[in-house]
């Protein structure tokens, strides 16, 4: 058993519906058997979506049947970026999008009172560009 499940898909697998771009949303079925296995990890691991090749980075999150939620957290656009995005009813609009060029890091913050997880957008200088911290049991309907 792992407490923390990274699944890193190269294609976002939360962003919907489907653009004509490289996305999950294209493969309706076999998406759902992945939304489904990922549900059931959730059950003891706390799972996050680590995925890419959007030219811009966002958080998508999803309610899931067991009444837990899906977090994917995409972030390209290292060398190459667009100055625009693609319709996406599971984005989080406190984070919203970035465009200009970034890398994505995964920080686990360890405390007293609990995890928290934070994503963050940094910027070509690797200055801060966008953060969103959420806490570890909000990817898991296991007790932690």
């Amino acid at each position: 058993k792992a407490d923390v499940r990274l699944v890193v898909s190269s294609t976002q697998v939360l962003s919907f519906p489907a653009n004509g771009m490289e996305l999950w949303a294209n493969f309706p079925t076999e998406r759902e058997k992945l939304l489904d296995a990922l549900t059931e990890a959730q059950k003891d691991s706390a799972v996050m979506l680590l995925t890419g090749d959007a030219h811009y980075s966002e958080v998508s999150v999803v309610d899931t049947k067991t009444g837990g939620k899906l977090y994917d957290f995409t972030a390209s656009g290292l060398s190459e970026h667009w100055p625009f995005d693609h319709a996406n009813d599971h984005r989080h609009a406190d984070f919203g999008t970035y465009h200009a060029s970034n890398v994505g890091v995964v920080e686990f913050q360890c405390k007293k009172e609990g995890t928290d997880v934070a994503l963050q957008v940094l910027d070509k200088d690797a200055d801060v560009a966008v953060e969103m911290t959420v806490p570890l049991s909000d990817f898991t309907t296991a007790p932690l």
